[in-house]
């Protein structure tokens, strides 16, 4: 499903599409010949009635047991709810290709939209749950430079066909040119794309809703065979005047290599710490000792933040961090990390906001993961606040003349005042 953004005035303003076609295809594009493309991936919602029905993102085989698709397609997603199948080319009859459940989701820490709804690092890896070892891996992008203008480049995906919804069972193809970004910027009429961004169209061509999360590839481009250089991600409908956008997939090579590299087996295993100490899943009680009590009294309208490290275990495969969050509004989750990679460690930042209250104020931190032992990893911390007083300078009083005239103010000069006021920012 590329996501969709409509152009709304020539100043620069993009509406990002909150519904996105179950299934789509290329448009303007051919049948791909049976056989081409093994390693292309469709994913498929397990709940559908059969694989052309429940289609609704590509993604590319990168290794035997990684795809490689778009963020957008699966950050609202889990795992258990999602088959690929790897090697298919007509989605009404899969004799021959490879069905695999899903062991993990991981979702670039960086994955964003802005407020045209451009995306970033629209990027996402699925660990299968066993490997894939009848079909070789496409290779992937290198470097940024792997990408020139000019260069004919095909994608290749299930989505739609035409301005009005048609969804082909077979595997599509289309041969498109890259764009420069500064062309592409021009043409949306902003300057929000970047060297995170590939742009590529022609004539009358070009992916379409539910082709997201497959490849762009230079069909010779390594040593004669194809290599993947983008991830379908989104564009200004579909085969118009603006470009399609992808993810630019020599940008993220480190990333790429660092999953695909990987071979623990082993299920993820969390643990978190606060000053280096061990924090119990589950405690109830705040302690110094461990970062969970933070230390005096934070007086109101100011801040004050404590950071624990979230860790997996040296054999496991990549930790997923669904979700961490806090029970109380005035403890806020400033940076948590999407995965940690097996060995490592990530930091979970935690922000307190004092009221303008002497409190004591308690908040449970929960962190949701893949961790099929632990799911959930949660616990108490706790911070003190103090009411903020200030006391205006003292005036004196001028007294308008002899004996006790009445005048504003406490008696002994200085008229003294509470200021209550919170600057939230």
């Amino acid at each position: 499903m590329k996501i969709v953004i409509g152009l709304l005035s020539a100043v620069v303003f993009l509406c990002l599409s909150s519904q996105v076609s179950g299934q789509s295809k290329i448009v303007g594009g051919e049948d791909a010949a049976n056989g081409a493309y093994p390693w292309m991936v469709a994913l498929v919602k397990k709940a559908a009635p059969d694989p052309f029905q429940g289609q609704f993102c590509g993604g590319s085989l990168i290794h035997e047991n990684w795809v490689l698709t778009a963020a957008h397609c699966v950050d609202s997603m889990k795992a258990e709810d999602i088959e690929v199948w790897v090697g298919a080319h007509d989605l009404s009859n899969t004799t021959g290709a490879e069905r695999r459940d899903i062991r993990a989701i991981y979702i670039h820490e960086n994955y964003f939209s802005d407020f045209s709804g451009v995306l970033y690092n629209d990027v996402a890896f699925l660990l299968l749950e066993s490997p894939v070892d009848t079909i070789t891996p496409v290779a992937y992008a290198k470097t940024p430079a792997d990408v020139n203008a000019g260069d004919l480049v095909r994608a290749i995906g299930w989505g739609d066909t035409k301005s009005n919804p048609q969804f082909p069972t077979i595997l599509q193809q289309v041969d498109v040119n890259i764009r420069s970004i500064a062309e592409a910027n021009s043409l949306y009429g902003f300057d929000s794309l970047d060297s995170r961004h590939i742009a590529a169209n022609a004539s009358g061509k070009d992916s379409c809703q539910g082709d997201s999360g497959g490849p762009l590839f230079d069909a010779d481009g390594d040593e004669g065979k194809p290599l993947v250089i983008g991830i379908t991600s989104f564009g200004a409908g579909c085969a118009e005047t603006e470009p399609g956008i992808y993810a630019n997939v020599g940008n993220y090579k480190s990333l790429i290599d660092s999953f695909v590299t990987s071979s623990a087996i082993d299920d993820p295993d969390a643990s978190i710490r606060g000053k280096g100490q061990p924090i119990a899943n589950g405690s109830n009680r705040a302690k110094r000792s461990n970062g969970t009590f933070l230390p005096g009294r934070i007086r109101g309208g100011k801040s004050k933040a404590t950071t624990f490290a979230i860790r997996n275990s040296d054999t496991s495969i990549p930790l997923s961090i669904e979700s961490v969050s806090s029970s109380n509004k005035h403890f806020t989750v400033k940076r948590a990390p999407s995965y940690v990679f097996g060995g490592d460690r990530a930091a979970i930042t935690v922000k307190f906001r004092a009221p303008q209250k002497n409190r004591k104020i308690k908040s449970r931190i929960t962190v949701r993961t893949n961790d099929p032992v632990k799911p959930v990893f949660s616990f108490v911390i706790q911070a003190k606040s103090k009411r903020n007083i200030r006391l205006s300078k003292s005036r004196k009083i001028r007294f308008p003349g002899q004996g006790g005239t009445n005048f504003p103010g406490n008696v002994g000069g200085g008229n003294f005042g509470i200021d209550g006021s919170i600057n939230w920012r």
